[in-house]
């Protein structure tokens, strides 16, 4: 059991919140692990670009993002590209997970484009699962962000915590929700804060004085005092008593996102 560590959220120019929850599919074929391809040469980053929108201990690969919108905005042309999060080991060592972020950036970034998916492989030989926002469509529109980012699995191993990140390039709005991945087969559950005025949320990680509720920080755009909250699985939201703490369970096998893929596609 670890410390998840302090969030603090930072505005970023994206982002409205979306709503979501999770499709969980099965997929056909076996997922083999991705192989790092050469790194390409990406311009560097606006020096304006945070590690993460939110400021989140579990940042989503946010200056990736920026360094192929840049390359795209200085080659004129469509890039594409891949990159895949740290392995997390759960806590009995049985299962695994990993989330790879797509993106087709383009000239404008109000068109630019970012998907993910997570990848949990299963202990004996079984078929991975691979679980995709439900709220995503089949295409992405433009200006879209869905991202998954693996945060924790609980302490006996039976249930994975999600950081899901939703907004849309070209606006001052994002927020997270939390989604949970039930082993038993119960499928998974979307949690947010309910019943709270808030303008933009943050998956802290696990209660540690409630192991079963998932804690929370919120803000109402434009004030600066955070709200905490504990939230069930069920969406019961109580304000969190002043000792409670964020922890997080697994073993992340790595620290930094790797890329699986970089195209320059047409002009």
């Amino acid at each position: 059991m670890k410390g998840a560590g302090a969030n603090r959220v930072r505005l970023a120019y994206i982002g409205g919140f979306v709503s979501t929850a999770l499709a969980v599919t099965a997929l056909t074929n076996l997922i083999l692990p991705a192989v790092a391809v050469p790194r390409q040469p990406v311009l560097p980053v606006p020096a304006w670009v945070p590690e993460d929108p939110l400021a989140s201990a579990y940042p989503m690969p946010w200056r990736w993002v920026w360094g192929l919108q840049t390359q795209a905005q200085r080659t004129r042309r469509t890039v594409r590209g891949t990159t895949q999060s740290p392995t997390l080991v759960s806590p009995d060592g049985r299962y695994s997970v990993f989330s790879r972020v797509q993106i087709l950036a383009h000239r404008d970034y109000t068109r630019t484009q970012v998907s993910s998916t997570l990848h949990i492989r299963r202990p004996g030989g079984a078929l991975p699962i691979v679980l995709r926002p439900s709220g995503q469509p089949r295409v992405i529109q433009p200006g879209q962000i869905w991202v998954l980012v693996p945060v924790s699995w609980s302490a006996d191993s039976s249930q994975l915590l999600v950081r899901q990140v939703a907004g849309w390039f070209g606006s001052s709005e994002i927020s997270d929700s939390a989604l949970v991945w039930q082993r038993d087969g119960t499928g998974v559950r979307a949690v947010t804060p309910q019943a709270v005025a808030h303008t933009h949320s943050l998956l802290l990680g696990w209660s540690r004085e409630t192991p079963t509720s998932i804690l929370f920080e919120t803000r109402i755009l434009g004030l600066e005092r955070p709200s905490l909250w504990q939230v069930n699985l069920d969406g019961l939201t109580l304000a969190v008593p002043g000792e409670d703490q964020p922890v997080t369970y697994g073993e992340p096998q790595g620290e930094t996102w790797t890329m699986v893929e970089y195209r320059l596609l047409r002009r």
